[in-house]
């Protein structure tokens, strides 16, 4: 199952759903996944480590990367597992926003990509009436067309996630396009504006050259190391750059090492001389 949460989200006005005998919220059935209370063979690595042995032991994935390929399991508690995975088993693609635009009426209008494999796509937001205080409401929506229905995304087998797209719960993987109403958007008192809200930490800045299309620049120079970034054009600049020090640095070669050291001794004698006055 491929999700993608919105950050700042709310809820729908109550819709029936419709292919189904109940109208309500649903809730998604998890996979059933052993534990230490379930299975006497269960461990994790390197999480769940209290001794904390195998904490530098975690790994990272370049992009792109594969899950593809053959796998080798070896513990000195359990035997050696050995297995392959096909080339469908890997690591998803990204969601990838084509479109965040406020509509005329003050709806949100969301469009992506659609990803490969997915079985179903989710959107939820969530943001509070008054910012910073902390009684203020809650305001949340999702994509669901039932009421009250928050569906957490991992773990769900292609057949649930059928069910919940039966069930009106889960937006088909052909859906490519979803609308935030209006209500939210004014209940949120404009917090939603049209767009992802960036991390101000991981903000960067790029140099493009002018005869070179932004996008194209942007897809290979830094989609691949960060695959949730996207472009503000209200911040993009185009102008000219001068760099001063390469065209009109001129370099003066350091003073002959030999003269240095005899200013430095002339300082020398200096301070001892001081010195020597100081002790007498």
């Amino acid at each position: 199952m491929h999700s993608r949460k919105v950050s700042h989200t709310a809820s729908p006005e109550p819709t029936s759903a419709t292919g189904d005998s109940a109208v309500g919220s649903v809730a998604a059935r998890a996979v059933s996944k052993p534990s230490q209370a379930t299975s006497k063979t269960y461990g994790d690595w390197p999480h769940g480590d209290r001794a904390g042995k195998n904490r530098d032991l975690q790994a990272s994935f370049a992009v792109p990367s594969s899950l593809a390929g053959p796998h080798v399991i070896d513990s000195t508690y359990a035997p050696k597992i050995e297995f392959t995975l096909p080339a469908d088993k890997t690591f998803m693609e990204a969601v990838r926003y084509t479109a965040t635009g406020v509509q005329p009426s003050g709806a949100i209008g969301l469009g992506w990509s659609a990803v490969p494999r997915a079985t179903g796509y989710s959107i939820a937001v969530m943001a509070p009436e008054r910012m910073g205080d902390d009684s203020a409401n809650i305001v949340m929506w999702t994509s669901a067309e039932r009421p009250a229905t928050f569906v957490m995304m991992e773990d769900l087998t292609p057949a649930e996630a059928n069910r919940l797209i039966g069930l009106k719960a889960v937006l088909p993987p052909t859906t490519t396009t979803c609308t935030i109403p209006a209500e939210v958007v004014k209940a949120t008192k404009g917090k939603l504006k049209g767009k992802p809200q960036p991390d101000v930490n991981l903000r960067d800045t790029e140099n493009v050259p002018l005869s070179e299309d932004v996008e194209t620049y942007f897809k290979r120079e830094v989609l691949p190391h960060a695959l949730d970034a996207w472009i503000d054009h209200e911040k993009t600049k185009v102008g000219y750059e001068i760099p001063f020090n390469r065209h009109f640095y001129v370099f003066k070669p350091p003073r002959p090492l030999a003269e240095i050291d005899a200013d430095l001794k002339q300082v020398t004698d200096r301070i001892l001389t001081m010195l020597g006055g100081l002790s007498r």
